[in-house]
């Protein structure tokens, strides 16, 4: 499986926007939502 995402990286937004991906993911292939890492704010 491959991720492309296009992002400004001064956008606030892009953490949100990347870790939202990757729950999305997670969900379809492993059927649960995906665990943030310790410190990362949901």
């Amino acid at each position: 499986m491959t991720l492309s995402v296009n992002v400004q990286r001064n956008d606030p937004a892009v953490a949100h926007m990347l870790l939202a991906a990757v729950d999305a993911l997670n969900r379809y292939f492993c059927g649960e939502p995906c665990k943030l890492p310790d410190g990362v704010p949901a």
